[in-house]
């Protein structure tokens, strides 16, 4: 690697402590691009919600219908301050038993002082848990034969898999959540693992033939892509159609009631937002 955020990092160094580039940021795009490129996504928290009413305890506090999700399902969401701002987006994976979610890092402690403050330990429980889960990321045309000749499942089971729709898969004998994940424009996939099996999955991934990519290649991809970033694009002063969060389908204006609601149907029967993200390309360089 030639670059870190202050120190040498490795792959799957603890969560928050990123790495940049590994190789160049110009090779690392091409893995995105033409290949398959192997990201550390665990600066992403991580929460389980649990509960006899687990779903609509969490469909009232996010802006996606939680409760139209079956099992191996998921949706993109934002959870909102009564203002209609955005505490953090974050995605939302219906498992069997319960419901696995994951925020920006930036963005935890705010979501985690929300359910503090709403969650009835009566209906439903929620527990952090990015210390014990990790996740990996490969992205890119040959992002799912690399995880296929890694993992014990299908080159077609993976290509069934809608966005953010998840399946459970094993390597020896290690247990593996895998999400399909449109967050860099390309094909993609994060792999939900126990932090103990992070690095083992990660040396087989790119055994498979993954290139190790550093935040600066995938934030270029993210950016191409139109995903807004907590802290970045979009923070608790942010509106949701602000942050182009309607368009990328976060949204559900047909579902229950949830905090900050009125404030996006306003804005979306009524009105608009005085300024919103949106893309530039230029033919020139800048």
């Amino acid at each position: 690697m030639s670059h870190t955020t202050g120190h040498d990092a490795p792959p799957l160094a603890p969560a928050f402590d990123r790495v940049r580039v590994f190789s160049s940021v110009e090779a690392e795009y091409g893995a995105f691009r033409a290949g398959a490129a192997l990201v550390d996504r665990s600066d992403r928290a991580r929460f389980v919600f649990s509960g006899s009413k687990a779903g609509e305890t969490l469909s009232g506090l996010v802006t996606n219908d939680v409760l139209a999700l079956t099992p191996g399902l998921g949706q993109y969401a934002a959870a909102l301050t009564a203002k209609g701002k955005i505490i953090t987006d974050l995605r939302i994976f219906a498992r069997a038993a319960d419901f696995l979610l994951d925020t920006p890092g930036e963005a935890a402690p705010g979501f985690a002082a929300m359910l503090r403050k709403f969650v009835n330990p009566r209906f439903a429980r929620w527990e952090e848990v990015s210390a014990s889960l990790r996740a990996v990321g490969v992205y890119g045309p040959v992002a799912r034969r690399a995880l296929a000749t890694a993992l014990e499942v299908s080159d077609d089971a993976l290509a069934a898999l809608a966005p953010f729709a998840h399946l459970n898969a094993r390597t020896e004998g290690v247990p593996l959540l895998v999400v399909r994940s449109p967050d860099f424009g390309v094909e993609g996939f994060d792999v939900v693992v126990p932090v103990e099996a992070a690095r083992p999955l990660w040396d087989r991934l790119h055994g498979a033939g993954a290139t190790p990519a550093g935040t600066d290649a995938a934030d270029i991809l993210r950016v191409e892509a139109g995903q807004p970033r907590w802290g970045v694009d979009m923070d608790e002063s942010t509106l949701a159609q602000e942050a182009n969060l309607e368009a990328l389908d976060a949204i559900s204006f047909t579902k229950g009631c949830y905090t900050g609601q009125e404030t996006v149907v306003r804005v979306h029967f009524r009105g608009h937002v005085n300024r919103s993200l949106r893309g530039l390309t230029s033919s020139a360089p800048l």
